[in-house]
């Protein structure tokens, strides 16, 4: 189930990669960079779940503080699906990195300055 479930937020990253890119500054992850997990109703904790973690790895923002901390005192089940998430994050970013490196090439504007 764990598989699916990730597998799922991969296709999902994939087929909206250039929608995310196009919209910049448009964020579905809700930790902060001090690694704090921010409700929808805005309030503050110390923690969120594996499953919100894995919607940042899906779009490539998942902070590094709560990726050195995902799934440590979990199972070998757990361990697993935290190092997958962790996988999925560095995959996507990369992916991005590469888009808009691409991006500027082929962009004629950049390439004529």
């Amino acid at each position: 189930m764990r598989k699916l479930i990730l597998f799922g937020a991969m296709a999902v990253s994939f087929s909206i990669g250039g929608v995310v890119l196009a919209e910049g500054s448009y964020s579905s992850c809700n930790y902060n960079e001090k690694g704090q997990y921010i409700s929808p109703d805005g309030r503050v904790s110390a923690v969120g779940t594996m499953n919100a973690a894995m919607d940042c790895a899906a779009n490539g923002e998942l902070p590094d503080i709560v990726a050195h901390r995902l799934g440590v005192f979990g199972d070998s089940e757990t361990k697993a699906w935290a190092e997958d998430i962790k996988k999925l994050n560095e995959e996507v970013k990369e992916r991005k990195k590469k888009a808009v490196t691409e991006e500027v090439l082929e962009d004629p504007d950049v390439n004529e300055k």
